[in-house]
C-alpha cells in the first residue's frame, strides 16, 4: 500500500464491467464526477462479449486525466468475485470501493464514506442508502424503499438469508481489512453471502448509490 495523504487518503475505486457497454461509460463518468479528489480508478472487463471494451476505451482521456492512477484491464471471463479480488490487489488506496458497471454513484459517495471512516477509526467496513433506478434514470421509489429497509448498523447473516435486509451495493472498506484479515472475496460463494458471512458492518444514513434495474425486476427486490 502506497503512503496516503492522512487527512485525505487514497480511495480505490474498482469497477468490473461485464457487457454493459449501454451503461459503462455513465459509470465511469459518476467516479469521475466525484466531490473528493483523490481518487485510483480501475477497470476490468470480465470477458464482455458486446462493445464494452471499446466504450470504456473512449473514456481513457477523461480518466487520466482526472484521476491519480488509472488502470484498465481486460481478459477471459473469470467471474465477479474473482474480478474484484483481482481489482482490490492491485488497488494503492488505503480505501477501496466497488462500483457495478451499470450502476453509478452520487456525487458526494465517497466523500461521505470517507469521512464516516474518519469519525470512525475502529471501522473497517461502511454501507451507506441507496437510490434504485430503472434504464431510463427514473428512480423507483417503493423499490427504493424496499431496497434500505431494515438497514442497521450490524447486518447479520441471517438478516439476509430470510430476506429481512437486502444488502446494499455500495460498502467500501479498508483495503488492508478485506485483503488480509478478510482474505478477499470468497470465489465459491455469491458476493453478498462471502462479505456477510465474515464481516460486521456499520452504516450511514445518506443516499449516494444507484442502482439500476430494469423495471420489470424492481418489485423483486
Amino acid at each position: 500500500m502506497e503512503s496516503n495523504n492522512q487527512k485525505n487518503p487514497l480511495v480505490s475505486v474498482v469497477i468490473p464491467c461485464y457487457n454493459h457497454e449501454q451503461f459503462v461509460q455513465e459509470s465511469i463518468q459518476s467516479v469521475i464526477d466525484q466531490d473528493y479528489k483523490n481518487i485510483e480508478l480501475i477497470v476490468i472487463d470480465d470477458g464482455s462479449k458486446d462493445c464494452s471494451v471499446e466504450k470504456i476505451q473512449e473514456m481513457i482521456p477523461a480518466c487520466e486525466e482526472r484521476f491519480v492512477r488509472f488502470e484498465f484491464r481486460h481478459r477471459a471471463n473469470k467471474g465477479l468475485c474473482a474480478t474484484l479480488n483481482e481489482g482490490a490487489r492491485v488497488a494503492k488506496g488505503e480505501i477501496v470501493g466497488f462500483c457495478s458497471s451499470d450502476d453509478t454513484l452520487h456525487k458526494n459517495k465517497i466523500q461521505t464514506q470517507v469521512d464516516f471512516f474518519k469519525r470512525n477509526t475502529h471501522s473497517d467496513f461502511c454501507y451507506t442508502q441507496t437510490y434504485v433506478f430503472d434504464d431510463n434514470g427514473k428512480i423507483l421509489q417503493s423499490a427504493t424503499d424496499l431496497a434500505n429497509k431494515n438497514l442497521s448498523i450490524n447486518i447479520t447473516f441471517h438478516d439476509i438469508i430470510t430476506f429481512k435486509v437486502h444488502f446494499p451495493v455500495t460498502g467500501m472498506y479498508r483495503t488492508n481489512f478485506l485483503l488480509e484479515k478478510l482474505g478477499g472475496f470468497d470465489e465459491s460463494l455469491s458476493l453478498y453471502f462471502s462479505i456477510v458471512f465474515r464481516c460486521d458492518s456499520e452504516t450511514s444514513n445518506r443516499m449516494t448509490g444507484l442502482l439500476r434495474v430494469p423495471p420489470s425486476a424492481a418489485g423483486d427486490l
